[in-house]
This record gives C-alpha cells, structure tokens and sequence, in this order.
C-alpha cells in the first residue's frame, strides 16, 4: 500500500512539472511582449523606409528646384526668331576617324516652341541636290560641309573651321527652308557612342524587325545586323548601328530611326536618375565636350537646363521622295521631292523637289511651305483633327471644266495629307453644294487647322456639327473650289 502511494505521488510530481512547463512555453504574457517588440520593430522599419523615400523625393525636388534657379540666374536665354521659336541645326558626322568623316550623316532641324512646350524635328535627306554659288559647290548636300571645312582646315584653327563650315550648311539650310537657325549642335559618332554608354544606355522601340546584310565595318567589310521589332535597351554601339543602317530600309526610314534616338537620349536626360544626379552631370558634360561642336556657349547651355524637363510633345517628320505611301505605317514622311534621271547628274543618285529641274534645282517653295506649317504651326500638330473629305461638286461644274471625271476630293486629299494634315476618309457627298463648308466638332478647338486649311481651298463657311465618332472634321467640296 505504501509503494503504491509513493508510485501515484511520483507521477503527480512529474505532472505537475510538465503542466508547468508548458504553461510557461504558451505563458500569454510572453507573447504578448514578443508581439509588441516586432509590430515596435516592424514600424520602425515602415517609418526608416518611409523617410528615406521621402528624403529622397524631397532632394530631387530641391535639387531641381536649385537646377533651374542656377539656370534662371546664371544661363543666358537664346534669342529667338521673329516668330518666336528656338531654332537648332543639328548634324551628325564621323569625325577624322572616320572614313568620308566629314560627310554629314544626319542634317535635321530642331524647333522649341517656349510657350507649347513642344519640339518638331524636320530632316533634310544627305542626297538633296543643290548649288552654292557662294562656295562654287554643286552636289550632295552632305558634302557641303564637308568642303568647306577641308578646304579651310589648314588656314583657320579647327574649331574656327568647323564654325565656318555649319555657318554655310545654316545659310543653305535657311534658302531651302526659310527657317532662320540660331545655333548649331555636331556630333561625331565615336563622342555619341560614348555619350550613350556613360548615360547608362536608352530604351528605343523598334517598330518593324530591322534586317541589314551590308553594315559597314570600320576595315571596310560587310556585316549582318538585325534588330527585332519590340522594346530594346541599346548601348552606344546598338545605337549607332540602328542610326546608321541603310540597307535594310530607305534613307527616309533611317532619318526617323536617327530622330527616335535622338529623343530617346533627351528621355533619359529629363529622367531624375540622370538629370539630379550631379556627378553624372559632371561625367556627361566631359563627354560632351569631347564628342560635340557647337556654338552653344556655357551659359547658353545652362540656360537651355530649364527648359528640358518641360517638353511634353515631340513631332517628327522627313522630307522625302517615297511617294507610294508604303512607309506610312511605319514612319511620317511626306512626298515632297523626286529622284531625276542619274545620267543627268553624272551617275549620281540625287534628289530634287517637286517643282524643280536639272537646269533649275533651286525651287524649294513646296519645301518651306511645309517647313511653316510643321514648324511654326505645333498647335495645328498638337490639334490633329481626323479629317473626312465630300465632294459636293456638280458633274456639271466638273465637266466644264477637266471634260471628264476629275477625282477632285481625292486629290485634295492627298495634296493635304503632303502637307501633314490627319485625312481619313474620302467619298461623295449626298447632295450638290455651292459652296464649300468646313464642320467640325462643337466641343473641340481647331482653329489652327481650320487657319491653315485656306492656304489649299477657299471657304467662308465654317460651322459647328456632331459628327461621328470617328471623324473630328468633315469639309465638304462646293462648287466654288473649281470656279
């Protein structure tokens, strides 16, 4: 009786210190503390990211803030033209490394409107004919440059010649497109490649797969290069490569290519990343000075720094001969200029405007009629109306006087859609008009476009209408267009 009782006490013992032992393993008290130290530990660590987020967006803004102070108080503005743009030449050679180096690759207008905040880029094709009488050139107009400035290399000091060299190329540049340049910008291919690496690279989207089984190399060979058609990172060598290439596409096609790059590098330049981070400033502007020319002061340059990260509309066109509209998907050219036979130039594959001849390649109205309009005229771009064309002419009025069918809406059409303007649709209209009317939709504002549109038809009538979804602007062809 007496083992039994010392048993059962033993195993009570033995119990009773198993129960407390996991009473204090589950205590509450013990979880409630572990759970207020990490909820503590977990705030803290919310707020710490919390803050340095915050410090960050803060000195970004500061830093901009002071950015645009420094260049307010510091830079010198530019000096508009009479209309109140900022006009630059921008050109793109190989340097003296470079085969041909001098040759401009690249000829493009660049136009700041202040006040839209929009910049219109306009290429000049390399195999524009023309005649400098000043000079005795005739050729290319990519070897304009290029004559000059080896032909006064050895009497100036370099930079001198190179100044006087895109002082022609900007007098020539003005009698073809009337458009006054205020400062130029050269660029050699190796400073650009550079460029490109020490900004980190840039993302460009290629918009059709590019295929070039005849790439240049630098000891004169051929090579294959392709880029497929999607979003791609490029390093400074992609981005030459994709410039450059011309076999694959036209020069027209390679001229928009060049213009995408180029936004490409003032995107990532406008990023807070490149332009707050003040060593990578630093970096870029040593590059810079390596790999550019230009008459662009420092202060002019400091000047500019408040104006990059306010752009909010790029606009890109290409003189061009590809009249078939077979790019249109692609790029936005319009058909401005012809290819003349070669054996009245020596063999040479050279181009022309509409309107000229051989005997008389200097007709360039058509040229700077369009220059105007994409130029000076942004708020036009930035209106963009879908426009849809009636022909409400009488058969009578017609045959009077083209003796047949004349399809008069669909040359209109076309001769506007030349011009950039956004022509959609083009049929007959239910009844005969007398006069030609412009409608358009009662809550948009196009009176940029419906401004210029009197420089290709006469009209009084404009009037407000709800149109359909898919058109903004209908005019309808009365018979006084052909009065």
């Amino acid at each position: 009786m007496s083992f039994k009782s010392k048993d059962i006490t033993r195993l009570q013992t033995n119990y009773i210190d198993f129960s407390n032992l996991i009473k204090r393993i589950f205590n509450l008290r013990f979880f409630t503390r572990l759970f207020v130290y990490v909820f503590i530990f977990f705030i803290i660590f919310i707020a710490f990211s919390y803050i340095n987020v915050v410090l960050k967006w803060f000195f970004k803004k500061v830093s901009k803030v002071l950015l645009i102070a420094t260049s307010k108080t510091f830079g010198k503005q530019l000096e508009a033209d009479d209309l109140w743009q900022i006009n630059f030449l921008i050109l793109w050679c190989g340097g003296e490394e470079w085969p041909g180096g001098w040759l401009t690759d690249t000829i493009m207008i660049a136009s700041y409107n202040p006040n839209l905040k929009t910049v219109t880029f306009l290429s000049i094709p390399r195999d524009l004919y023309i005649e400098d009488k000043d000079i005795g050139y005739k050729g290319k107009i990519n070897g304009l440059f290029a004559t000059v400035y080896l032909t006064n290399k050895n009497k100036l000091w370099k930079r001198a010649a190179i100044d006087l060299a895109a002082k022609s190329l900007e007098k020539k540049i003005k009698e073809i497109t009337d458009i006054q340049v205020q400062k130029y910008v050269i660029v050699t291919f190796k400073g650009f490649v550079d460029f490109i690496n020490k900004l980190g690279g840039i993302d460009v989207y290629v918009p059709y797969t590019l295929i070039d089984t005849k790439y240049p190399t630098y000891d004169w060979g051929r090579t294959t290069i392709k880029f497929k058609k999607w979003w791609r990172h490029m390093n400074g060598r992609d981005a030459l490569i994709y410039a450059r290439s011309r076999h694959s596409t036209s020069d027209f096609s390679r001229s928009q290519r060049q213009q995408q790059i180029i936004k490409a590098v003032l995107n990532k330049l406008f990023s807070s990343k490149v332009l707050f981070d003040v060593s990578k400033i630093k970096q870029l502007y040593f590059q810079y000075s390596q790999m550019v020319f230009t008459d662009l002061s420092f202060k002019e340059i400091l000047g500019l720094v408040q104006y990059i990260d306010k752009i909010k509309h790029f606009f890109s066109f290409v003189y061009t001969a590809d009249c078939d509209w077979s790019s249109r998907k692609s790029v936005e050219p319009w058909c401005l200029l012809y290819y003349p036979p070669r054996d009245l130039f020596n063999g040479l594959s050279v181009l022309l405007p509409i309107g000229a001849t051989p005997d008389n390649p200097g007709f360039y109205e058509n040229m700077k009629k369009f220059a105007f309009i994409v130029i000076y005229n942004q708020k036009f771009l930035l209106e963009n109306p879908k426009i849809q064309i009636e022909n409400g002419v009488s058969k009578k009025f017609l045959y009077r006087k083209y003796w047949y069918a004349y399809p008069i809406a669909s040359k209109l059409a076309k001769n506007l859609k030349v011009y950039a303007f956004n022509v959609v649709n083009v049929k007959n209209a239910s009844a005969v008009y007398s006069w030609t009317i412009v409608f358009y939709r009662s809550w948009d504002d196009y009176s940029n476009t419906i401004e210029l549109l009197k420089m290709f038809l006469p009209f009084e009538k404009v009037n407000k209408r709800n149109l359909t979804w898919d058109i903004d602007m209908n005019i309808i062809i009365g018979n006084d267009f052909i009065r």
